[in-house]
């Protein structure tokens, strides 16, 4: 079972890196399609009578899709996941600040961005461990369907951006 997960997760890094060949901002429509496509996997593995094996796989394979996917934005390459490699990129952009003596240019750029990432994930999670059993008393919404509704709105949000961003460049 393990390694059926790995491998679902795996295929769906693959499909991302299919998707995405290039980390270019004009790809955001196409972002918007793999979270919406997301909710509708994660919504179909929630209502139909799959077995537990089956639904954690479709999981495994969401969240290998959701890593696979960058984007740029502003010339900063955006992972919608990668809480250590915003870490990471967090801790190396302070290291050139510091080396450099300098809180000017684009390392204080990276250092915020990266920065502001890591709260927002933060907050995120919190508000979800706070509001769950709430969600599921009040609407009945358990975390794989809020998971969905999350990546119904981003995909709705980013293929809609890419509209817009589309029509002011035509």
């Amino acid at each position: 079972m393990f390694v059926m997960y790995l491998l679902s997760f795996f295929v769906g890094a693959t499909l991302s890196g299919y998707a995405f060949p290039q980390h270019r901002q004009v790809l955001w429509r196409r972002s918007g399609l793999v979270f919406m496509a997301s909710c509708a996997l994660l919504m179909l593995m929630e209502y139909l009578p799959f077995p537990l094996y089956v639904r954690i796989a479709a999981l495994a394979l969401v969240l290998g899709a959701q890593n696979g996917l960058a984007l740029r934005y502003r010339g900063i390459l955006i992972r919608t996941t990668h809480m250590t490699g915003h870490l990471t990129d967090c801790g190396a952009a302070l290291g050139r600040i510091i080396h450099s003596r300098s809180w000017r240019g684009d390392d204080v750029r990276l250092f915020l961005f990266h920065f502001l990432c890591l709260c927002f994930f933060l907050f995120g999670v919190i508000f979800t461990a706070l509001s769950a059993s709430w969600l599921e008393r009040r609407f009945s919404i358990d975390a794989i369907e809020l998971a969905a509704l999350c990546y119904l709105l981003a995909g709705a949000g980013t293929f809609a951006r890419g509209l817009f961003v589309r029509r002011l460049s035509v």
